[in-house]
């Protein structure tokens, strides 16, 4: 049974693709999850051995199947028990796995207590002082309860990267309970000889740079604006495509620093694009480029998917300066690193640019490494593992 805090239908990755497509074939899973959508029954059936366990609508109807399926749990009805960032969840279900002697285990995607604190700081509108009261309120409860008597009694914690699982073990949690599962790609979906380059005419005869992902302010992404113009002064044409959701907000904030630097001609949004489309603007880019936030409460311990999509499709990369960002580069050897500032990221460029086969050298290391180390075919393996660890153990 997995407990998450993804409403359903789900869409991140790792669920589609490391639990849903390469997991199931291997264990039952019940998922125990909030609906997104109306019109859905309480149960719906998924892949051959997967089954949603939704709630109706309201928080009062999640509550309640919460604790029906708790009960399940401490009658021995699963095998094991596993909670995905909700540290208030995690508390029933790790009473219910004690009274049903099954293994509790604790998914950690992201640092959730923490981000509710950063988001109450940093994020949090004027004029809101209760939501504010409220993230500060929960984010101090369920920090002090995860990391005082969740984490320290699973009988395993799964963490996002290398970096979680070092701040872990300097929180007290057994290293040999740790293990680290990065965010990755399937390959055969992420096949560069399956993928034609875009053929849009905007890019003919230009150097193309592209960003995939989010364009909200906290991406940094206003550094990437100015690197046509940096480009230009070396006697290149360069085009900025970026790709992904283009809230009316952010466009605006973005044409306005590219009218700032004199390149708003240079700048393309394409909105949000299916998978297909998307990755041949990937094909088509000379150089991708990966900024990431790095807030030392939440981002650092990250693992960015945009960078190993990017290497699984073969280009060359300027990443910003992050702790899995360049541990993935210098691995890999598929792309640079630069320091999180425009300056710095354009001179990055450029120099991808100024030499195009050692970028496309690089770019070609992406695929094998991506292969061997971040394809949810391997990952599974290394989660199955863990699995039937813990199923050998209570037998």
């Amino acid at each position: 049974m997995i407990v998450t805090r993804d409403r359903y239908p789900y869409f991140r990755v790792d669920l589609v693709e490391l639990f849903s497509r390469w997991l199931t074939p291997l264990f039952d899973i019940d998922w125990v999850c909030a609906r997104s959508l109306q019109g859905f029954p309480a149960v719906l059936p998924g892949r051959r051995g997967e089954r949603f366990l939704v709630s109706r609508r309201g928080v009062l109807s999640w509550l309640r199947l919460q604790l029906g399926q708790a009960v399940r749990v401490a009658q021995g009805g699963v095998d094991v028990v596993q909670v995905r960032d909700a540290a208030l969840s995690a508390v029933l279900f790790l009473a219910a796995s004690r009274l049903g002697r099954r293994p509790f285990v604790y998914w950690m995607s992201y640092p959730m207590t923490e981000g509710y604190l950063h988001r109450a700081r940093r994020q949090t509108p004027p004029g809101a002082p209760l939501l504010k009261l409220a993230r500060l309120v929960y984010g101090g409860i369920a920090g002090r309860l995860l990391y005082a008597w969740v984490l320290p009694q699973a009988a395993h914690v799964f963490a996002q990267s290398e970096r979680m699982k070092a701040d872990l073990i300097a929180k007290g949690i057994p290293r040999e309970r740790i293990t680290a599962v990065p965010m990755g790609v399937s390959v055969s979906i992420y096949d560069p000889a399956t993928i034609p380059p875009s053929a849009d005419p905007r890019l003919d005869g230009r150097k193309v740079l592209v960003y995939v992902g989010s364009l909200d302010p906290e991406r940094d992404i206003e550094m990437l604006v100015s690197a046509p113009a940096a480009v230009r002064t070396e006697g290149l044409d360069a085009v900025l495509v970026l790709v992904g959701d283009t809230p009316i907000a952010d466009v605006s904030r973005l044409r306005g620093a590219g009218n700032a630097a004199g390149v708003a001609d240079k700048v393309m949004f394409t909105g949000h694009l299916p998978l297909p489309e998307t990755l041949s603007y990937v094909r088509r880019a000379d150089v991708c480029l990966a900024p990431f936030p790095v807030w030392p409460e939440t981002y650092l311990s990250a693992t960015p998917t945009k960078l190993v999509e990017y290497l699984a499709m073969g280009r060359p990369v300027v990443a910003a300066d992050h702790p899995d960002q360049r541990q993935t580069i210098e691995a890999s050897g598929a792309g640079v690193i630069a320091p999180p500032t425009a300056g710095d990221f354009a001179a990055a460029i450029v120099g991808l640019l100024g030499d195009p086969a050692a970028a496309e050298a690089m770019g070609a290391k992406g695929p094998p490494w991506v292969a061997r180390h971040r394809d949810y075919a391997a990952l599974s393996v290394l989660v199955a593992g863990v699995y039937d660890g813990l199923l050998a153990a209570t037998r």
